[in-house]
C-alpha cells in the first residue's frame, strides 16, 4: 500500500492557527528576481541552516516530551509562516537502545505566536536503513482490532456524522509526542443502499488519551462515487459570503502575504469540515509578484477556523 505522510494536526495547533482577515501584516521585500522569491506562507528554503542556539531551544522544547527515541538537528532545511511558524530540520535519530544504529530523519516543528512548540511529523528517509525506528511510522506486528483499538476508534470518531467506518486492521503506529494510528477501514455512508467502500483512516492519541481524525483518505480503486469522509470535488467552487467568512476568520493571524480565494477546490468532512481554496498570492512588498497557491483551511464542529497548509498550486 502506498505510504502516506502527512502533517499532524493536533487539536491544539488548530486553535492556535485562529483564523481572521485576508489583509496581513508587512514583510521585508524579496530578495533578488521576484521570479525565484519564494511565497511568503509556502515552505522556504532556510538561507543559512545552522542549529543556532535559539533553534537548538526551540527543538528541545518541542521534543521534550517526546520518549523513546533521541534526535539530534543537524541542519535547518525550510521554514514556513503559518499564523507562527513551521521549521524543517534534517536531523539524526537513534532508538534508545544498546547498538542501536544512527538514522536520518525529517522532523517538523511548529512554534505558535505565544512561543509553544509542538512536534509536527517526523519520516525517517528512504535511504536510512530498513529497520522500524520510534517517531517514523512503523507497520504492526499484529493488525488485530483489539478492544483497546476500537475504544481508542470509537472515541475519535463520537463526532463523525454521516458515514460509519469500521476498522478491520491497524496497519502502522508513529510515536509524534502521543501516537498515530493508521486504519485500514470499510466505510459506509449512512443512506439506503450506500456502497461500502475501504479507506485508511489515521488517528492521533495524546498523551492525555484524547483522540482526533487527523486525516481519511480512500483507497484506490475502492469505487468512483464521492464519499462522506474523502476530499470530495465541489459543484459549485463560487466563493460565498460564508467561504470568504470562514477563510477570513482562519487566515486573521497571517502575516507577510495576502491570500485572495478565487475557488473553492474540495471539501472534506473530519470531526469539522477541511476546504481547499485556490487562491491570488502576493507578498506584502513593493512591486511584489501575483502568485496561485493551494490553501487548506479546517473548521472545528464550534465554527473556529484555521490554516493547515499552503502549497504551490501545479
Amino acid at each position: 500500500m502506498k505510504k502516506i505522510y502527512r502533517k499532524v494536526l493536533t487539536a491544539g495547533m488548530a486553535l492556535a492557527l485562529a483564523l481572521g482577515t485576508i489583509g496581513c501584516g508587512q514583510a521585508a521585500p524579496a530578495q533578488g528576481k521576484e521570479e525565484e522569491a519564494p511565497i511568503a506562507g509556502g515552505w522556504q528554503a532556510a538561507e543559512d541552516g545552522t542549529i543556532t542556539e535559539e533553534l537548538q531551544a526551540l527543538f528541545d522544547k518541542a521534543m521534550e516530551k517526546m520518549v523513546g527515541v533521541d534526535y539530534t538537528p543537524v541542519e535547518l532545511l525550510e521554514t514556513q509562516v503559518v499564523a507562527g511558524t513551521n521549521y524543517k530540520f534534517l536531523c539524526e535519530t537513534q532508538v534508545v537502545a544498546p547498538g542501536a544504529k544512527v538514522q536520518k530523519a525529517i522532523v517538523i516543528i511548529y512554534e505558535d505566536l505565544e512561543g509553544n512548540a509542538e512536534v509536527l511529523d517526523i519520516e525517517v528517509m528512504e535511504d536510512s536503513g530498513e529497520e522500524a525506528l520510534d517517531g517514523g511510522w512503523q507497520a504492526a506486528e499484529d493488525g488485530t482490532i483489539t478492544e483497546e483499538l476500537q475504544a481508542l476508534f470509537d472515541k475519535a470518531m463520537e463526532k463523525m456524522v454521516g458515514v460509519d467506518y469500521t476498522p478491520v486492521e491497524l496497519l502502522e503506529t508513529q510515536i509524534v509526542a502521543g501516537t498515530n494510528y493508521k486504519f485500514l477501514c470499510e466505510s459506509q455512508v449512512v443512506a439506503p443502499d450506500a456502497p461500502v467502500q475501504m479507506a485508511v483512516v489515521t488517528i492521533y492519541e495524546d498523551l492525555e488519551g484524547n483522540a482526533e481524525v487527523l486525516d481519511i483518505e480512500m483507497m484506490e480503486g475502492s469505487g468512483e462515487g464521492a464519499l462522506l469522509g474523502g476530499w470530495q470535488a465541489v459543484e459549485d467552487g463560487t466563493i460565498t459570503e460564508e467561504l470568504q467568512e470562514i477563510f477570513d476568520k482562519a487566515a486573521e493571524g497571517l502575516v507577510g502575504v495576502n491570500y485572495t480565494p478565487i475557488e473553492l477546490l474540495e471539501t472534506q468532512i473530519v470531526a469539522g469540515t477541511n476546504y481547499r481554496f485556490l487562491c491570488e498570492s502576493r507578498v506584502v512588498a513593493p512591486n511584489a509578484e501575483t502568485k496561485q497557491v493551494i490553501v487548506t483551511v479546517y473548521r472545528d464542529l464550534n465554527g473556529n477556523a484555521s490554516i493547515t497548509d499552503v502549497a504551490d498550486a501545479e
